[in-house]
C-alpha cells in the first residue's frame, strides 16, 4: 500500500471477460461474509474465502471450457440462493443453487437465446426478472416468482424497437 490505498489487487483467478456485451462475468462478494466472494471463470464457477486473492472451484458446469460462466447474483434475503448464467452452444442457461453452491440446477428459460440480463429480487429468492437486449418486439422482458416453473410476459408495445440492456 502507499498512504494506505491499494496499488494493485492480487488473485489467482480472473473472470471471464470480453468487449461484447453481456460476455463477461464479475466478482460478486457475499452479502453474509465480507472476505467471501465469486467469479466465473471458463465453465466454472469459484469461491474465494479471502477476499478474492485465491480462488477455488465451487462448480464446474459441463466439460467444454468455451461455455462460459457469466453473470451471478446472490438473493439478499436468502443468501444460500445464487443463480448463474451461462453460455452453451450460442445459448444462455441460468443454473440455481439453494445451498450456496454444493448442488445446482439448471431452470427453464422463456427463450432461447445468448444475449440475456437477469436480477434476482431483494426478499425473494424464486423472483427473477430476465431482459432479452436483441428481443423481437413483444418478447423482450419476462418475470418468474416460483424460480423459473413459469414466466410472465411483461413486455409492453413501449419497449418496441428498444435493446434492454440492463435490469
Amino acid at each position: 500500500t502507499m498512504n494506505g490505498l491499494a496499488k494493485r489487487f492480487s488473485a489467482d483467478v480472473f473472470p471471464n471477460e470480453s468487449y461484447a456485451d453481456n460476455s463477461s462475468s464479475r466478482v460478486l462478494f457475499d452479502w453474509d461474509y465480507w472476505n467471501v466472494a465469486y467469479l466465473g471463470s471458463e465453465n466454472k464457477i469459484y469461491k474465494s474465502l479471502n477476499g478474492g486473492a485465491f480462488y477455488s472451484i465451487l462448480n464446474t458446469f459441463g466439460t467444454s471450457i468455451g461455455d462460459k460462466v457469466l453473470w451471478i447474483e446472490q438473493c439478499r434475503s436468502n443468501t444460500d440462493v445464487l443463480y448463474v448464467q451461462q453460455v452453451v452452444s450460442l445459448e444462455s442457461k441460468i443454473w440455481k443453487t439453494t445451498d450456496r453452491g454444493l448442488t445446482w440446477n439448471q431452470i427453464p428459460l422463456p427463450q432461447n437465446r445468448r444475449e440475456m440480463n437477469f436480477t434476482v429480487s431483494y426478499n425473494n429468492a424464486d423472483e427473477l426478472w430476465i431482459s432479452y437486449p436483441k428481443g423481437v418486439n413483444g418478447a423482450k422482458v419476462y418475470h418468474t416468482i416460483d424460480g423459473g416453473l413459469t414466466w410472465t410476459n411483461l413486455t409492453t408495445a413501449l419497449l418496441d424497437d428498444l435493446e434492454i440492456e440492463a435490469m
